[in-house]
């Protein structure tokens, strides 16, 4: 609906075309505000501000969603209560039941809102975006050109790099240690506790955090994931790859 006239029109076209001809310009109009932006990309950005946020108690995610909260949430708690009467899979939420049902009737249900294709999953639909209108950063950085398709990413990046802020505080006696997500506070707080939940599966080895982990399996791995794009050189480690980098090609990484 156009926010200078009141005419409306069935399509986002219609209604630019409709700006432009009679107006000479295109404006969107927050709904909760008199903020004026000249492209729906920005009008999305600016109502972020004005929605509630929820966050993981588990880490540092945060989401204006409430939906996107609780399919997050899975990935701690494994919960998968809501069963397909068809195929017996399991899912977090009723709402991935009932789009995973609509699949068996072949219902595509994920439509993307700007070419209109469609989809049988999210996933699929976001690999789109990607892929097809470039990822759709909405998340701006307003003190550099950092974008990010992810509110959370744009939190901890704010805080790593403009802020300082490190809000989650170890509260271990005698430790002053405090991070700027909950992830980071976590695996700190192991060096504490001398947890070490992620364990290799083909050794005793087991690590404090993931990223130790990945860097273990590599041992018993014949994959080489780190590639020069400059040579055939290829090897398990980064710290190779930028070594190799500065000595056979003279490039700093």
């Amino acid at each position: 609906k156009c926010h200078i006239c009141g005419h409306s029109g069935r399509k986002r076209e219609d209604l630019e075309t409709h700006m432009l001809e009679s107006h000479g310009k295109v404006e969107y109009k927050c709904n909760s505000c008199n903020f004026l932006a000249k492209s729906l990309k920005n009008l999305r950005r600016h109502q972020l501000g004005h929605q509630r946020m929820h966050e993981c108690k588990y880490c540092d995610y945060v989401t204006p969603k409430k939906d996107s909260l609780l399919r997050h949430k899975v990935k701690h708690t494994g919960e998968k209560p809501f069963v397909c009467g068809q195929c017996n899979k399991t899912f977090a939420r009723k709402g991935d039941l009932k789009q995973h049902e609509l699949r068996h009737a072949g219902i595509k249900t994920a439509m993307c809102h700007v070419c209109g294709d469609t989809f049988f999953k999210n996933y699929e639909l976001v690999h789109h975006i990607q892929a097809k209108h470039d990822g759709l950063k909405l998340y701006k950085c307003d003190q550099c050109t950092f974008e990010t398709a992810y509110f959370h990413s744009l939190v901890t990046h704010g805080r790593a790099y403009h802020t300082g802020e490190r809000p989650y505080k170890c509260d271990f006696e005698g430790c002053n240690y405090g991070s700027a997500n909950k992830s980071q506070l976590n695996v700190h707080k192991r060096k504490h506790t001398g947890e070490k939940p992620f364990k290799c599966t083909m050794c005793n080895y087991a690590s404090a955090d993931n990223a130790g982990l990945r860097k273990h399996v590599r041992k018993h791995s014949s994959l080489r994931p780190y590639k020069c794009n400059m040579c055939d050189f290829d090897t398990k480690h980064s710290f190779l790859l930028r070594k190799h980098m500065e000595t056979a090609h003279n490039v700093m990484t």
